[in-house]
């Protein structure tokens, strides 16, 4: 096995002991789930009997509890993505902890393919690892999986007692896979770089209003992806959703809202960034699959429609193995040829443009509320199909050039930190250039305007951008990431200064927009006086600001218009710190 897995788990459990291979969802007639205690004796006991199941103990969370990961395989490099013949899936349950329907239905997975003995009769899938190897964290956000309570959630239809959508830290994991802020984040991210799976499901649950749908759906499908993605991504669907619902379980793209006053108005969708689960899967080349069951179906159909999916997608990996492993080292060869000048899709946007669609709703009755004094929301069971349109087809939006690279200044190691935990390739610079400057074309931020409250724990800023010249030291620690690697897409949704959820976006470089020197009056003033003398540009400048009585009449904006021009004032202020390197500027920064 690799390297960095910090541990194999080993079970507390004696051989001789008559485990109980039930769930909690099992025992109490589908109405509850296990604790996370159940769920670490389970997976470690299961690897106790078979060596077809292996625990890692891939870190702790913020209050210490083990964080598992779960690999299920026929081989001994079935971690190992170098020569990889069998795809890899990689199933992340509980991100959401209150959402914990993929917790059960993947224990149950691994125990119909482990096959232990003593466990109740069921089917025998053991013959799924014939083709495909199979990773999953039973719960990401173990914290909040424990912060159980039947207060939770209080617009879901079960369990009894569930767990909390934060973190510890208050966190929500699902927007953090780009900035990592999370504990749990940063355990996960370099096992995944590490493994590079070949396909990714995160198990949900919706929210929302009531409809005939059990199971609801996002494959990234999107103009930001390697098109070798998309296709084999739009082919898995055209597959596995019928399945699914052959199953039994009816099925729906993921919306955001169904107007039932107004059901012609159809449903829309829309893409997600890099800050969720599958949206940084489709940057990193990769074909996954969000599953959201919905939230007011019980909890047993929405385990066992969970359960559905996620089986049709392994049966799916194994009769399309090849083609899943070719389209996803194409995708990677193509982003690896990636140059200065290359044209990206950082953003989608949906084009408006509709077609035909049956919405499986309910009869809407809605009534009027005595205690809000407005109309409550209420649906019958009695089903009701709507003609109606969806909104499916995406364009690009934001669309940068690429640059041949990306200078990281080794003071950043915040950065730098997460870049190797995403697996991004990072090439010290060259230790001659270490202590010399660079004059090199770089961004400025402009009409920056900080939000009134945080999102995420972070401040996100709004701002414009311009270029302008400047002279650059290269620090000691500094790196390089050149835009030809299989991860450039990530790269570049990290490090564009514009990017929605790049490292600039959410606040890292605020830091920057803050001036730390200025002048005294008594120094300025001659430095004016010099400056205007000395450029007559300058001073017709100086007189057409003073036409604005703000400005004329603010002593301190006067002389600051001068600070802000001369040599003494601060060349970093207001520059973002990452740098966007020519092909030539790459080369010489290069080792």
């Amino acid at each position: 096995m690799l390297g960095f897995v910090l541990a194999a788990a080993i079970s507390s459990i004696n051989q001789g002991t008559q485990f109980d291979w039930r769930l909690t969802f099992e025992k109490s007639n589908f109405l509850r789930t296990g604790r996370y205690e159940e769920s670490l004796n389970f997976c470690r006991q299961l690897a106790r009997v078979s060596d077809k199941c292996t625990v890692y103990e891939i870190g702790v969370s913020p209050e210490n509890r083990p964080m598992v990961v779960v690999v299920l395989s026929n081989d001994t490099d079935a971690l190992n993505p170098n020569g990889r013949t069998k795809p890899l899936l990689f199933i992340e349950n509980g991100i959401h902890s209150g959402e914990i329907e993929g917790k059960d239905a993947t224990l149950i997975l691994a125990r119909r393919i482990i096959r232990p003995a003593g466990a109740p009769q069921e089917p025998d899938l053991s013959s799924l690892l014939d083709k495909v190897n199979i990773a999953f964290i039973p719960v990401f956000s173990v914290d909040a999986h424990e912060r159980m309570s039947p207060y939770n959630r209080a617009n879901q239809n079960g369990p009894i007692e569930m767990g909390w959508r934060a973190t510890s830290e208050n966190f929500n994991l699902n927007r953090d896979f780009t900035k990592a802020d999370a504990v749990e984040m940063q355990n996960l991210l370099p096992f995944l770089s590490k493994v590079k799976p070949d396909f990714f499901i995160d198990n949900h649950t919706t929210d929302g209003g009531d409809w005939q749908y059990t199971v609801q759906y996002d494959v990234p499908i999107y103009p930001t992806m390697a098109s070798q993605t998309a296709a084999i991504s739009k082919q898995y669907v055209d597959s596995v959703i019928p399945k699914v619902e052959q199953d039994g379980f009816l099925c729906a793209p993921y919306f955001g809202g169904f107007d039932d006053r107004r059901p012609d108005r159809g449903i829309t969708l829309s893409s997600f960034g890099p800050r969720y689960s599958t949206g940084y899967q489709a940057v990193r080349n990769r074909p996954s699959l969000l599953v959201e069951t919905h939230v007011l179906k019980p909890y047993a159909p929405r385990v066992w429609g969970t359960y559905s999916a996620n089986l049709r997608t392994i049966e799916w990996m194994g009769q399309n193995a090849e083609a899943l492993l070719t389209a996803n080292a194409e995708a990677d060869a193509d982003a690896s040829a990636m140059k200065e000048g290359d044209e990206l899709a950082l953003t989608a946007r949906n084009t408006g443009k509709s077609r035909p669609y049956v919405f499986k709703g309910f009869k809407f009755e809605p009534y009027k509320s005595d205690i809000s004094g407005n109309e409550i929301p209420h649906w019958t069971t009695e089903k009701v199909d709507h003609q109606t349109v969806i909104r499916d087809e995406l364009e690009a939006a934001m669309v940068v050039k690429l640059p041949a690279g990306y200078l990281v200044p080794g003071y950043l190691w915040p950065v730098i930190q997460r870049l190797k935990w995403h697996g991004i390739q990072c090439d010290p610079v060259n230790e001659q250039m270490v202590g010399k400057t660079v004059r090199m074309k770089v961004q400025m931020f402009t009409d920056i305007k900080l939000g009134a409250s945080t999102f995420e724990g972070r401040l996100m800023p709004q701002f414009q951008l311009i270029e302008v010249e400047r002279d650059i030291p290269i620090s000691a620690g500094s790196v390089v990431v050149p835009i030809g690697q299989p991860l450039a897409r990530l790269a570049a949704n990290l490090l564009e200064t514009s990017a929605p959820d790049g490292f600039a976006s959410w606040g890292f470089f605020n830091g920057y927009f803050e001036s730390k020197e200025y002048a005294e009056a008594y120094a300025m003033e001659p430095i004016a006086k010099k400056m205007l003398a000395e450029d007559p540009q300058l001073k017709s400048e100086f007189e057409e600001k003073l036409k604005d009585p703000a400005f004329a009449n603010n002593p301190g904006a006067r002389l600051n218009f001068f600070f802000e021009r001369s040599k003494w004032f601060d060349q970093r202020y207001r520059i973002c710190p990452v740098y966007r390197l020519t092909s030539e500027e790459l080369k010489t920064l290069s080792n």
